[in-house]
């Protein structure tokens, strides 16, 4: 009986966790999630020219924080890469876009910055919520440059843009909350 006793007990704690609703891991509120619109990937001089925007990333939590004075990041993934029959795609190149915006509290006006590459690309200040919006999930017309020999063929584009990092899975995992996508660029 002690056996089958010491047996039943770790089994149902294994099976505890697979019995629990989903709200239980790590459901987000509806109002975060959020998607790639409007991805274009053009070929061109140098490289390619990449334009999206992130719609539904800023949403009631976002907004609290940045009311709040804490600054927001989005962190912009791109990669180009060319598909590879049997064999992993091929990475032709990398760039990171980090747009950030806080609240002086003081003043009520929001400090914007970008970075392309930990390299700083431009700062702007405004008191418009929308703008700060703009400058968070929208990038227009960045040029990725290719190594040389490298445009022809198809090549694609792959998207990954993280805007929250707080979400925890079983409250001890920071989980972050991103939106993804890709185009065929042309």
């Amino acid at each position: 009986m002690k056996l089958g006793l010491r047996l039943l007990v770790p089994t149902l704690m294994l099976s505890i966790p697979a019995g629990l609703p989903r709200s239980a891991w790590a459901q987000t509120p509806s109002d975060v999630l959020a998607d790639i619109k409007g991805l274009e990937c053009r070929k061109g001089e140098g490289g390619v020219r990449v334009s999206y925007r992130v719609k539904g990333a800023v949403g009631s939590e976002v907004r609290s924080s940045l009311e709040d004075g804490i600054t927001v990041r989005f962190v912009h993934k791109l990669t180009v890469v060319r598909r590879r029959a049997l064999l992993p795609n091929k990475v032709l190149a990398r760039k990171t876009i980090e747009a950030a915006a806080t609240l002086d509290t003081l003043t009520k006006q929001f400090a914007l910055t970008r970075k392309i590459d930990d390299v700083m690309a431009g700062t702007a200040t405004t008191d418009r919520p929308d703008e700060v919006e703009r400058w968070l999930s929208e990038v227009h017309d960045v040029l990725i440059p290719l190594p040389e020999k490298s445009d022809r063929g198809p090549i694609e584009l792959k998207v990954n843009t993280v805007y929250q990092t707080n979400y925890f899975v079983l409250w001890v995992l920071p989980w972050p909350l991103s939106a993804k996508g890709d185009e065929e660029c042309r």
